[in-house]
Parts: structure tokens; C-alpha cells; sequence
């Protein structure tokens, strides 16, 4: 993430700060950001309770199925973490390289998805941000 240059960092960061505190405490939630670098990034956040071990095969199977969606980008960035409380919270991280996109990783995809659903239902949407906000933007 810190190759991303300070716009594209301001855009993953507005929408960390979305999934983290737009997320009501007893819901999973997972976004889907592409970043016009063209890494694909995976952000999950999981209830207080849940296993880590369960969340990290899940954040790496999401962003399989995500590099299986975007076929155009090669690497997917995964994150982590569950709703933060007094007693703190963990972060995990996934990085998920596929050159070429074979019919084994295909196999794969269609097995995850076919259990899982990840993402199917989806909602796309664009925002425009301007990279030199005007000074009535705050």
C-alpha cells in the first residue's frame, strides 16, 4: 500500500474508514476496491468472535475469487480485521499474485464460488473524488 501514491492512499484509507465504522458490530462485511494502480484491494471485517484461522481462509479465498473477477489485474491485497473494542483487535493481511490466470486457478475459483458466493451479490458503484479538494470540502 505504500507504493500507492498519496491520492490512491487517500481513496483506500476513506474506504477502510467506511467498512470500519459503517459496519454494525454483529455483521461480517467485505469491499471490493480497485485502486487505479491497478492492484485490486479486499477489505473484511469480522465479528469480535470469530476464529482468525476461519478469517484468514476466508479473506484468502475472497481475494482469489476477486483476481478470478478481475482478470486484468495480476495482484489482490487483502485486509482484515474485526469490530474494535476495549480489549483491542487484530489485522491480517493477504497478497495474492496470479500472473496468468490458469485452468487449475479457474477450478478453483468455480469450487469457492459454487460454496461460498463471494461477492455475487455485489452493488458496483463509481465516485468521483477530486485529488485537489476545494477548501468548502471539509
Amino acid at each position: 500500500m505504500a507504493r500507492e501514491c498519496r491520492f490512491n492512499r487517500r481513496l483506500l484509507s476513506r474506504h477502510i474508514y467506511d467498512v470500519v465504522t459503517n459496519t454494525p458490530k454483529f455483521q461480517k462485511r467485505a469491499k471490493i476496491i480497485p485502486s487505479p494502480s491497478g492492484i485490486i484491494y479486499v477489505l473484511l471485517i469480522s465479528k469480535k468472535e470469530c476464529d482468525r484461522e476461519e478469517r484468514r481462509g476466508e479473506l484468502g479465498m475472497r481475494c482469489l475469487i476477486v483476481r478470478g473477477k478481475f482478470r486484468t489485474s495480476s495482484v489482490v491485497v487483502g485486509l482484515a480485521t474485526e469490530h474494535y473494542d476495549s480489549s483491542g483487535h487484530s489485522f491480517d493481511a493477504c497478497h495474492l499474485k496470479i500472473e496468468k490466470w490458469t485452468k487449475e486457478n479457474q477450478l478453483q475459483f468455480d469450487r469457492i464460488q459454487k460454496e461460498f458466493n463471494y461477492f455475487e451479490s455485489a452493488k458496483w458503484r463509481r465516485e468521483h473524488i477530486d485529488e485537489y479538494p476545494s477548501q468548502n470540502d471539509n
